[in-house]
Protein backbone atom coordinates (compact mmCIF):
# COMPACT_ATOMS: atom_id res chain seq x y z
CA UNK A 1 0.00 0.00 0.00
CA UNK A 2 2.88 2.17 0.91
CA UNK A 3 4.69 1.61 -2.35
CA UNK A 4 1.15 1.99 -4.28
CA UNK A 5 0.60 5.77 -2.71
CA UNK A 6 4.02 6.52 -3.17
CA UNK A 7 3.96 5.85 -7.08
CA UNK A 8 0.95 7.49 -7.24
CA UNK A 9 2.58 10.30 -5.41
CA UNK A 10 4.83 10.85 -8.25
CA UNK A 11 2.84 10.21 -10.83
CA UNK A 12 1.04 13.36 -9.86
CA UNK A 13 4.26 15.47 -9.93
CA UNK A 14 4.76 13.82 -13.70
CA UNK A 15 1.57 14.71 -14.51
CA UNK A 16 2.04 18.49 -13.87
CA UNK A 17 -0.90 18.37 -11.41
CA UNK A 18 0.78 17.87 -7.78
CA UNK A 19 0.14 21.34 -6.26
CA UNK A 20 3.33 22.07 -4.60
CA UNK A 21 5.39 21.33 -7.52
CA UNK A 22 7.78 24.46 -8.05
CA UNK A 23 9.71 23.04 -10.95
CA UNK A 24 6.18 22.83 -13.39
CA UNK A 25 5.39 26.52 -11.88
CA UNK A 26 8.50 28.04 -12.81
CA UNK A 27 8.65 26.29 -16.39
CA UNK A 28 5.07 27.79 -17.09
CA UNK A 29 6.49 31.35 -16.11
CA UNK A 30 9.14 31.31 -18.59
CA UNK A 31 6.79 30.00 -21.33
CA UNK A 32 5.26 32.96 -23.40
CA UNK A 33 3.29 30.85 -24.80
CA UNK A 34 1.74 29.97 -21.23
CA UNK A 35 -2.03 29.98 -20.53
CA UNK A 36 -3.96 31.21 -17.40
CA UNK A 37 -5.37 28.21 -15.17
CA UNK A 38 -7.89 28.26 -12.81
CA UNK A 39 -5.08 28.00 -10.08
CA UNK A 40 -3.62 31.07 -11.52
CA UNK A 41 -6.96 32.41 -11.12
CA UNK A 42 -7.34 31.39 -7.55
CA UNK A 43 -3.74 32.75 -7.09
CA UNK A 44 -4.70 36.18 -8.45
CA UNK A 45 -7.51 36.39 -5.87
CA UNK A 46 -7.46 40.42 -5.09
CA UNK A 47 -4.83 41.04 -7.70
CA UNK A 48 -4.98 41.66 -11.92
CA UNK A 49 -4.04 39.78 -14.47
CA UNK A 50 -1.00 42.39 -15.20
CA UNK A 51 0.49 41.06 -11.81
CA UNK A 52 0.80 37.53 -13.22
CA UNK A 53 2.81 39.03 -16.35
CA UNK A 54 5.41 41.13 -14.05
CA UNK A 55 6.07 37.39 -12.18
CA UNK A 56 6.73 35.91 -16.12
CA UNK A 57 9.25 39.13 -16.35
CA UNK A 58 8.71 39.39 -19.87
CA UNK A 59 10.51 42.63 -20.42
CA UNK A 60 13.55 41.55 -19.76
CA UNK A 61 13.41 38.57 -21.57
CA UNK A 62 12.45 40.49 -24.70
CA UNK A 63 15.10 43.14 -24.56
CA UNK A 64 17.65 39.88 -24.42
CA UNK A 65 15.57 38.50 -27.51
CA UNK A 66 16.43 41.81 -29.09
CA UNK A 67 19.92 41.98 -28.51
CA UNK A 68 20.59 38.63 -30.01
CA UNK A 69 18.42 39.35 -33.17
CA UNK A 70 20.62 42.56 -33.89
CA UNK A 71 23.82 40.44 -33.68
CA UNK A 72 22.31 37.30 -35.48
CA UNK A 73 20.44 38.99 -38.70
CA UNK A 74 22.43 42.19 -38.77
CA UNK A 75 20.05 44.72 -38.00
CA UNK A 76 21.19 47.90 -39.29
CA UNK A 77 21.38 51.04 -37.27
CA UNK A 78 18.73 53.04 -39.06
CA UNK A 79 16.10 50.00 -38.90
CA UNK A 80 13.48 49.40 -36.41
CA UNK A 81 12.67 45.24 -35.59
CA UNK A 82 9.42 43.68 -35.93
CA UNK A 83 9.13 39.92 -35.30
CA UNK A 84 6.46 37.74 -33.86
CA UNK A 85 5.09 38.94 -30.94
CA UNK A 86 7.56 42.31 -30.82
CA UNK A 87 7.17 45.01 -32.61
CA UNK A 88 9.39 48.07 -32.03
CA UNK A 89 7.75 51.42 -29.72
CA UNK A 90 9.17 53.60 -32.49
CA UNK A 91 6.91 52.18 -35.16
CA UNK A 92 3.79 54.12 -35.47
CA UNK A 93 0.97 54.49 -38.19
CA UNK A 94 0.79 57.37 -40.38
CA UNK A 95 4.62 58.14 -41.06
CA UNK A 96 6.08 55.99 -43.88
CA UNK A 97 8.03 53.03 -44.11
CA UNK A 98 10.39 50.86 -46.34
CA UNK A 99 10.42 47.10 -45.03
CA UNK A 100 12.54 44.73 -46.13
CA UNK A 101 12.88 40.94 -44.42
CA UNK A 102 15.60 40.75 -41.96
CA UNK A 103 18.06 38.23 -43.53
CA UNK A 104 18.02 39.18 -47.03
CA UNK A 105 17.92 42.25 -48.87
CA UNK A 106 14.63 41.81 -50.76
CA UNK A 107 11.73 44.50 -49.42
CA UNK A 108 8.47 44.50 -49.28
CA UNK A 109 6.31 46.25 -51.78
CA UNK A 110 8.79 46.86 -54.26
CA UNK A 111 10.68 48.52 -52.13
CA UNK A 112 8.64 51.64 -51.78
CA UNK A 113 7.94 53.26 -48.54
CA UNK A 114 4.31 52.87 -48.07
CA UNK A 115 2.16 54.67 -45.10
CA UNK A 116 1.20 52.13 -41.96
CA UNK A 117 -2.11 52.50 -41.71
CA UNK A 118 -2.84 49.80 -38.66
CA UNK A 119 -1.04 47.78 -35.96
CA UNK A 120 -3.64 44.42 -35.03
CA UNK A 121 -4.09 43.14 -31.29
CA UNK A 122 -2.95 40.13 -30.92
CA UNK A 123 -0.19 37.95 -31.29
CA UNK A 124 0.59 37.60 -34.65
CA UNK A 125 -0.28 41.20 -35.61
CA UNK A 126 -1.93 42.62 -38.77
CA UNK A 127 0.40 45.31 -40.19
CA UNK A 128 -1.97 47.09 -43.11
CA UNK A 129 -0.18 50.07 -45.64
CA UNK A 130 -1.48 52.49 -47.89
CA UNK A 131 -2.85 50.39 -51.22
CA UNK A 132 -2.87 51.12 -54.40
CA UNK A 133 -6.57 50.67 -54.57
CA UNK A 134 -9.46 51.80 -52.24
CA UNK A 135 -11.76 48.41 -52.88
CA UNK A 136 -8.80 45.72 -52.18
CA UNK A 137 -6.10 46.41 -50.05
CA UNK A 138 -3.84 43.58 -49.85
CA UNK A 139 -0.86 45.72 -48.72
CA UNK A 140 -0.39 44.10 -45.36
CA UNK A 141 1.48 41.02 -43.73
CA UNK A 142 1.39 39.23 -40.22
CA UNK A 143 4.36 39.73 -37.71
CA UNK A 144 5.29 36.33 -37.30
CA UNK A 145 5.01 35.63 -40.89
CA UNK A 146 8.57 35.81 -41.82
CA UNK A 147 10.66 33.38 -39.22
CA UNK A 148 13.64 36.36 -39.16
CA UNK A 149 11.43 39.25 -38.97
CA UNK A 150 11.44 42.37 -40.77
CA UNK A 151 13.20 45.48 -41.03
CA UNK A 152 11.30 49.00 -40.73
CA UNK A 153 13.20 52.15 -42.20
CA UNK A 154 11.06 55.51 -42.00
CA UNK A 155 10.88 57.38 -44.82
CA UNK A 156 11.32 61.54 -43.56
CA UNK A 157 11.64 63.03 -46.76
CA UNK A 158 11.01 62.23 -50.23
CA UNK A 159 12.51 62.99 -53.55
CA UNK A 160 10.85 66.16 -55.20
CA UNK A 161 9.84 67.63 -52.33
CA UNK A 162 10.09 71.52 -51.97
CA UNK A 163 11.13 73.92 -48.97
CA UNK A 164 11.81 77.14 -48.63
CA UNK A 165 15.02 78.19 -47.08
CA UNK A 166 15.25 80.80 -43.67
CA UNK A 167 18.44 81.93 -42.44
CA UNK A 168 19.99 82.70 -39.22
CA UNK A 169 17.73 86.11 -38.82
CA UNK A 170 14.40 84.42 -39.92
CA UNK A 171 14.38 85.58 -43.78
CA UNK A 172 13.65 83.96 -46.79
CA UNK A 173 16.59 83.70 -49.12
CA UNK A 174 15.58 80.57 -51.37
CA UNK A 175 14.20 77.64 -51.66
CA UNK A 176 15.20 73.82 -52.22
CA UNK A 177 14.53 71.15 -54.04
CA UNK A 178 14.79 67.44 -52.57
CA UNK A 179 17.20 65.43 -55.52
CA UNK A 180 18.28 62.38 -53.77
CA UNK A 181 18.47 60.65 -50.36
CA UNK A 182 22.09 60.55 -49.47
CA UNK A 183 21.86 57.83 -46.62
CA UNK A 184 19.27 56.29 -44.96
CA UNK A 185 16.99 57.98 -42.71
CA UNK A 186 17.61 57.33 -38.75
CA UNK A 187 15.05 58.14 -36.50
CA UNK A 188 16.21 59.72 -33.30
CA UNK A 189 13.17 60.54 -30.69
CA UNK A 190 9.35 61.26 -30.96
CA UNK A 191 7.48 63.56 -28.68
CA UNK A 192 3.74 65.04 -28.37
CA UNK A 193 3.38 68.44 -28.80
CA UNK A 194 0.56 70.48 -25.91
CA UNK A 195 -2.16 70.11 -29.40
CA UNK A 196 -1.59 66.08 -29.56
CA UNK A 197 0.66 66.75 -32.99
CA UNK A 198 2.59 63.46 -32.66
CA UNK A 199 6.46 64.78 -34.18
CA UNK A 200 9.43 62.83 -35.02
CA UNK A 201 13.03 63.83 -34.96
CA UNK A 202 14.18 62.19 -38.29
CA UNK A 203 18.32 62.49 -39.15
CA UNK A 204 18.37 63.16 -42.56
CA UNK A 205 21.27 63.52 -45.28
CA UNK A 206 20.09 64.78 -48.36
CA UNK A 207 21.15 66.32 -52.34
CA UNK A 208 19.58 69.20 -52.78
CA UNK A 209 18.73 71.38 -55.43
CA UNK A 210 19.17 75.17 -54.07
CA UNK A 211 17.98 78.62 -55.88
CA UNK A 212 18.97 81.66 -54.34
CA UNK A 213 16.72 84.84 -53.80
CA UNK A 214 18.06 88.20 -55.31
CA UNK A 215 18.46 90.59 -52.53
CA UNK A 216 16.60 88.68 -50.17
CA UNK A 217 13.28 89.76 -51.94
CA UNK A 218 10.92 86.47 -52.28
CA UNK A 219 9.80 85.38 -55.76
CA UNK A 220 13.07 87.15 -57.14
CA UNK A 221 15.55 84.17 -58.19
CA UNK A 222 19.00 85.36 -58.87
CA UNK A 223 19.45 84.83 -62.43
CA UNK A 224 23.21 85.47 -62.56
CA UNK A 225 23.72 82.57 -59.86
CA UNK A 226 23.57 79.05 -61.44
CA UNK A 227 21.33 76.58 -59.14
CA UNK A 228 23.39 75.02 -57.36
CA UNK A 229 23.71 71.68 -55.56
CA UNK A 230 24.33 71.16 -52.10
CA UNK A 231 24.67 67.90 -49.70
CA UNK A 232 23.36 68.89 -46.59
CA UNK A 233 22.46 66.95 -43.08
CA UNK A 234 19.87 68.05 -40.56
CA UNK A 235 16.84 67.03 -38.22
CA UNK A 236 13.70 66.24 -39.88
CA UNK A 237 10.63 67.24 -37.80
CA UNK A 238 7.63 65.00 -39.17
CA UNK A 239 4.76 65.77 -37.79
CA UNK A 240 1.31 63.81 -37.65
CA UNK A 241 -1.27 66.42 -36.39
CA UNK A 242 -4.45 65.24 -34.48
CA UNK A 243 -7.26 64.18 -37.04
CA UNK A 244 -4.98 63.86 -39.90
CA UNK A 245 -3.76 59.95 -41.45
CA UNK A 246 -0.55 60.46 -42.45
CA UNK A 247 2.44 62.73 -41.16
CA UNK A 248 4.62 64.83 -43.31
CA UNK A 249 8.33 66.35 -43.47
CA UNK A 250 7.10 70.35 -41.84
CA UNK A 251 10.32 71.86 -41.37
CA UNK A 252 14.16 70.59 -41.90
CA UNK A 253 16.21 72.33 -39.28
CA UNK A 254 20.23 72.41 -38.23
CA UNK A 255 21.43 72.71 -41.65
CA UNK A 256 24.35 74.61 -42.92
CA UNK A 257 24.83 75.46 -46.42
CA UNK A 258 27.95 77.42 -48.51
CA UNK A 259 26.84 80.25 -48.70
CA UNK A 260 24.74 81.12 -46.42
CA UNK A 261 25.96 79.23 -43.56
CA UNK A 262 23.47 78.11 -40.65
CA UNK A 263 19.68 78.08 -42.05
CA UNK A 264 16.35 75.89 -41.95
CA UNK A 265 13.87 74.28 -44.37
CA UNK A 266 10.87 74.74 -43.79
CA UNK A 267 7.51 73.38 -45.72
CA UNK A 268 5.10 76.20 -47.58
CA UNK A 269 1.54 75.83 -46.07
Amino acid sequence: MFQYDNLRQNDEVQLGIWKDDQDESYLRNLSVYATVRPQDLKFLEGQRISDLLRVWNLPEVKSSCDEGLKKNYDLKEHELQVKSFYIDPRIAPCFRYRVRYIGSSECLFDGEARRLESIGLGYARRLVFSGDSLNHNDCYFWTDSCPNGFAFCIEAVKEGEEFVVYDSSNQIVGEVIVQAIVQPEIEQETKVESDGTVVKMVFVRLGCAVKYYHGCSRGLVDVHQPQEIDIIEGVAEVAKPRGQKEGFARCITNVHLKRIGPCSFLKEA
